[in-house]
């Protein structure tokens, strides 16, 4: 459990060091609801969001977008732009459809063609 939040927490400091390279305003912050829904990473462009879960196992499930969804349809989300992404230990980019898709986690630190 304290390996996966250390790498939630660095891939945190990764994006927020890399969004004054994207020439537009973003902000970086983690987003929880009074009902206990629970983003871990929200890139905030304004119209545009990216919700960003990270996951401690070697595969994903359709329940692992429960709260990217709602966050995406019913929460803040609703009626702006948004992409889910859940980060995981596995080794597959799978497109989850409604904009969410799984990348492994390794992409962050290897050369990976995501085309």
């Amino acid at each position: 459990m304290i390996r996966i939040l250390l790498v939630g927490y660095i891939m945190g400091i990764r994006s927020q060091r890399r969004l004054p390279m994207q020439g537009e305003d973003y902000r970086l912050y983690h987003w929880r609801s009074a009902d206990r829904r629970e983003i871990d990473i929200v890139i905030d462009g304004g119209h545009r969001l990216v919700g960003v879960e990270v996951k401690a196992a070697t595969t994903v499930a359709a329940e692992d977008f429960k709260h990217l969804k709602w966050f995406a349809k019913d929460g803040p989300g609703e009626g702006r732009s948004t992409v889910g992404i859940v980060f995981y230990l596995g080794q597959e980019k799978l497109t989850m459809g409604d904009g969410n898709l799984t990348l492994p986690l390794s992409v962050l630190w290897a050369a990976v063609d995501l085309t």
